[in-house]
C-alpha cells in the first residue's frame, strides 16, 4: 500500500523534472540568442503564451512544451519508470 509519504515524494520528483526541464530549456533559448517574440512567431503562439510557460504561470502540455523545444533548437526525451510500490 502507498503511504501519503511516498506518493509526496513521488510528486516532488515529478516537480522537480519538470522545471529541471524547463531551466534548460529555457537556458538554450538564451544561449542561442534567441528573444521571446522569436520563439513565440516559431511556435505559432503569442508571446504572452511564451512569458507564460518560462513564467511557471499555468501547467503547460506536453506538447506545448516540445513545441517549446522545436523552437529553441532542443530536443527532450521522456522516460517513464515503475517505482517499487503503487
Amino acid at each position: 500500500m502507498t503511504t501519503n509519504a511516498e506518493l509526496e515524494r513521488r510528486a516532488d520528483l515529478l516537480i522537480e523534472d519538470h522545471y529541471q526541464l524547463m531551466d534548460r530549456l529555457i537556458a538554450i533559448r538564451k544561449e542561442r540568442g534567441l528573444d521571446v517574440a522569436t520563439v513565440a512567431e516559431r511556435m505559432g503562439v503569442m508571446p504572452s503564451t511564451v512569458h507564460t510557460i518560462e513564467a511557471d504561470y499555468g501547467d503547460p502540455t506536453l506538447s506545448l512544451i516540445r513545441r517549446y523545444a522545436l523552437a529553441v533548437g532542443a530536443t527532450t526525451h521522456t522516460t517513464v519508470t515503475k517505482e517499487a510500490t503503487a
